[in-house]
């Protein structure tokens, strides 16, 4: 299981500086399984 953890982390902290599609069509997947809503990152 721990390596599993790491990998979901690592993608987590990477998807936070990047706006690729694919980060928003994995974030559109994870809604429509009822998912919960995700935030913005605040700019500034």
């Amino acid at each position: 299981p721990a390596p599993v953890i790491t990998a979901s982390l690592t993608s987590r902290f990477a998807s936070r500086n990047q706006d690729e599609f694919a980060s928003k069509v994995l974030s559109a997947m994870r809604a429509g399984f009822g998912g919960h809503h995700e935030k913005m990152a605040r700019e500034g």
